[in-house]
């Protein structure tokens, strides 16, 4: 789990204070708006303050409609968080998702057509009946071992179009356990991460 090294506190006349947390393994700069009076931006370490806060800057409009949406309905969206993915994560999952994928088909053996990289807002990953394999952007924001066991998910279905016993047997060939898997990544939620 990443810790926090420094905190900064800045006031947004229009939004009210933003806190802004340096985390020593974060790796992109995103931002969350917890409740109406409770914004945080986790940032790299090497990222500079500066960048942050022109990046808030440009998502001020945003930031604004979800606290709206708190302040509308407090008690439906109480104990939910909306994250805020930036154009560094879509830059980043396009660079290593497709490069992950070709990784673990070349050590397995698999072969796919196509790979694609998507904001989904329901589903993990897919693959096509021709092979081509459409991933969720918010793979980046899981554990290592949780986004390689969705890419090794995907990679079994271009041999096993069903999930039926034989693909089972196949996942847990590759990662151990893919039911103990399955069951840690439900603790995730796509729409919260």
């Amino acid at each position: 789990m990443s810790k926090i090294i420094k905190k900064f506190t800045i006031n947004y006349p229009s939004v009210g204070p933003i806190i802004f947390e340096r985390r020593t393994r974060t790796k992109y700069l995103y931002i969350r708006v917890k409740s109406a009076q409770e914004i945080k931006v986790s940032l790299p370490y090497h990222f500079s303050l500066a960048e942050a806060q022109k990046l808030v800057e440009n998502k001020l409009k945003w930031i604004k409609e979800k606290i709206s949406q708190f302040q509308q309905d407090s008690f439906s969206l109480a104990n939910q968080q909306t994250t805020l993915f930036d154009f560094f994560d879509w830059q980043k999952a396009q660079q290593i998702l497709p490069e992950r994928l070709k990784q673990l088909a070349q050590r397995y053996g698999f072969k796919y057509n196509k790979v694609s990289v998507r904001k989904q807002k329901n589903i993990w990953g897919s693959c096509s009946p021709k092979n081509n394999i459409s991933l969720n952007m918010k793979l980046i924001r899981l554990p290592a071992r949780l986004s390689d066991y969705i890419l090794l998910h995907e990679l079994v279905h271009t041999q096993i179009k069903n999930h039926g016993q034989k693909f089972w047997q196949k996942l847990n060939s590759l990662v151990g356990n893919a039911q103990k898997l399955e069951k840690e990544l439900k603790k995730y939620k796509i729409e919260r991460i």
